[in-house]
């Protein structure tokens, strides 16, 4: 009965509190990742998550599987581009994105969020430094990715 209460006494008093003044929320879904006994109870939370978002029009749902697994919906390190060439989405430690797999993901959030509302972005964002420190070394959760 674990999932009655989390959903109840966590999941709910969660949304009440974050839209009780009009706020929506946008929840994006865990990917898989290669950690096979961790996995399970991440796909658990997932489906939690994706059922709550079916029942209740406060909260969107992303599945982030969608844009950084391979066909199977299974943990893949690499992608095909938009020319079909091998792109390394998912940090070598197996829980982190690569710069690449950060943008398959912001893109469709980015286009969740203009579409409610009048954000602008920066053009061509992709391509800038945000996966860099101050200093100009490349962020921690990003080492073992390929330079971009």
């Amino acid at each position: 009965g674990w999932r009655d209460r989390y959903t109840t006494d966590v999941l709910a008093r969660f949304v009440d509190r974050v839209t009780a003044d009009g706020a929506q929320i946008l929840w994006i879904g865990m990917p898989p990742w290669n950690n096979e006994p961790e996995a399970d109870d991440l796909q658990t939370l997932q489906d939690i998550y994706r059922s709550f978002a079916r029942q209740d029009d406060r909260v969107s749902f992303l599945d982030a599987s969608e844009y950084v697994a391979d066909a199977s919906g299974r943990f893949t390190f690499e992608l095909p581009d938009a020319a079909g060439n091998p792109q390394q989405v998912r940090n070598p430690d197996g829980l982190h994105y690569c710069p690449p797999g950060v943008v398959r993901v912001v893109e469709p959030a980015l286009d969740w969020i203009q579409q409610r509302w009048p954000v602008s972005v920066t053009p061509d964002w992709q391509h800038l430094s945000w996966h860099l420190e101050a200093d100009g070394s490349i962020r921690e959760s990003f080492r073992g990715c390929p330079a971009t």
